[in-house]
């Protein structure tokens, strides 16, 4: 399968640069001048995370598809073995404890992760994330995150420009495939004494495999969150976050987004979250608490393109839910047990009528995930 994306060895070395370079920063300043006894950096964390998830509809297909997949149609579409898998999460994480400026502690992070699919591998995909947060006062923080994930198998579709030189053919099918930036901020503070507010800010940016460029987009995403502790057992969230995406619309020399017979995906998104932590009394467990989650996305492509140029997403409006509850045990210091399930649904529609059941049949989906993680934690004292 033709990439378009940085080969993995540029990846890799870029991501022990990271490494090398972070490390260099804070151990080079690891005492006071002047002063042995008071290091600067008081700790290191290390967490290790391993989950096994069930996924009932890995590619998030619709009716439509799920039936096809089924019935052994549209040769060339389905790249995959089962519409369902099990899959392995591993997750490894480095923070730092550390003052480098006075009082104020710093916290630098770094992370990687790998998710394989045990029937699927075209689905593998992993990515990094460096950090660095920092206190300005006990209730006053804020953090910087870089993240990048280089290869994300998303489906095979037609591209529509392949389709016209050689037809509907097998070959006409091609892989949808992205890699992900993302730059995020945010800053968190105390109201009063038992109301948190964080704000978020991010610049987030996808280029995608050579046969569906049309689709590289620049996001931006602004958010709060509050979180309210009703006593010392109870927590509830809520949050808003606000995204425009503007996708390039256009894939040949020559062309712009309103001048091109290809897609354009831009659109402005809404979402709301409500949650809910509750620590149980314990009966069997010392520490264990129940975790419930929900949101609700409202999302508008704002195409200026014809519904019969653009029928996918001309007038087009996602209605996503989502909903999700975590039992977590702490059973050690150093390991957390959790079992989770989610349920994602997706209602297409359309303001033209005349696509209305195309949108919804090419675009509404269920998925249905539960899962089990280990999560081990060790702390190294300087």
């Amino acid at each position: 399968m033709k990439k378009q994306f940085l080969n993995f060895a540029n990846i890799r070395f870029t991501y022990f640069a990271i490494i090398a370079g972070l490390l260099t920063v804070v151990f080079s300043a690891n005492v006071y001048p002047g002063d042995k006894s008071k290091p600067k950096i008081r700790s290191w964390e290390f967490n290790y995370s391993l989950a096994t998830i069930y996924d009932n509809n890995i590619l998030k297909y619709s009716d439509k598809y799920l039936q096809r997949f089924q019935n052994g149609e549209d040769q060339g579409r389905f790249r995959i073995n089962s519409i369902s898998d099990i899959t392995l999460l591993n997750s490894f994480k480095v923070v730092g404890n550390m003052y480098l400026f006075g009082k104020h502690k710093s916290e630098p992070s770094i992370g990687i992760r790998y998710k394989g699919y045990s029937g699927n591998r075209v689905k593998n995909f992993w990515g990094f994330n460096v950090g660095w947060r920092q206190y300005l006062s006990r209730k006053t923080s804020f953090k910087i995150t870089f993240s990048h994930t280089p290869d994300f198998y998303v489906r095979h579709y037609r591209d529509s420009d392949v389709t016209r030189v050689i037809g509907y053919t097998p070959a006409s099918f091609r892989p949808f495939e992205f890699s992900k930036s993302d730059v995020s901020f945010w800053f968190r503070n105390y109201l009063y004494k038992y109301t948190q507010t964080t704000f978020y800010a991010s610049y987030f940016w996808y280029k995608h495999s050579q046969d569906f460029t049309e689709y590289d987009s620049n996001n931006f995403l602004l958010g709060l969150r509050i979180r309210q502790t009703l006593n010392n057992k109870l927590k509830v969230y809520s949050g808003y976050n606000y995204v425009i995406s503007s996708a390039k619309g256009f894939d040949e020399p020559g062309e712009t987004k309103n001048f091109s017979n290809d897609v354009d995906a831009s659109f402005n998104e809404q979402i709301f979250y409500l949650g809910l932590d509750w620590t149980l009394p314990s009966f069997v467990f010392e520490q264990s608490s129940l975790k419930f989650t929900g949101y609700y996305r409202k999302r508008l492509y704002n195409t200026v393109k014809p519904p019969e140029v653009d029928p996918l997403h001309a007038g087009r409006i996602d209605n996503v839910l989502n909903f999700s509850g975590t039992y977590k045990v702490q059973l050690m210091n150093y390991l957390e047990i959790a079992a989770f399930v989610a349920w994602n649904v997706r209602n297409s529609n359309t303001k033209f009528a005349e696509n209305e059941i195309t949108v919804a049949n090419e675009k509404n989906y269920n998925q249905y995930i539960a899962g089990l993680r280990f999560k081990f934690k060790f702390l190294l004292i300087n």
